[in-house]
């Protein structure tokens, strides 16, 4: 499956302006400067669920596998699936600071929870974006001008 992925990426990610990465396991990283990557990662995920039902046994209709664990008990496994968490950086973004590690794994925590294949665009927040709006005191402010 590896292989199969990382085929997939070399395949529909255009190489110019691009960057693919393996980071170990089934994790890889992508850093897109293309404009049209949604599309990109939707031609990944469908020919994905392409090539892997064609890995399952379908003469019943069923997209499932069992396998044996090392006790011999036998274990169900759903059809397998690709999630995608992408980490949007937006312009507006370039003058601050991002945990750009705690933001995919944010990403990709909540792709791999939605069920089947799919892609996951997470947002980062940055510290700015939090404060209260102007003429709104929050309370460490408040409590910070009673102390001093």
């Amino acid at each position: 499956m590896i292989l199969l992925v990382a085929e997939l990426l070399t395949t529909y990610i255009p190489k110019q302006d691009n960057f693919i990465g393996h980071i170990g396991g089934d994790d890889f990283v992508v850093i897109f400067r293309e404009k049209e990557w949604e599309q990109c990662v939707q031609k990944i995920l469908t020919e994905f669920d392409h090539l892997v039902h064609e890995l399952y046994d379908n003469r019943e209709g069923k997209e499932e596998l069992f396998t044996k664990d090392r006790q011999g008990n036998l274990i169900h496994h759903s059809r397998m699936g690709l999630s995608v968490g992408a980490v949007m950086i937006e312009q507006s973004l370039a003058d601050h600071s991002i945990d750009l590690s705690r933001e995919a794994a944010i990403a990709k925590h909540k792709a791999k929870s939605q069920p089947g294949s799919n892609l996951y665009i997470h947002r980062p927040v940055t510290n700015d974006e939090c404060r209260p709006p102007i003429g709104v005191k929050s309370m460490f402010t408040e409590s910070a001008e009673l102390i001093s």
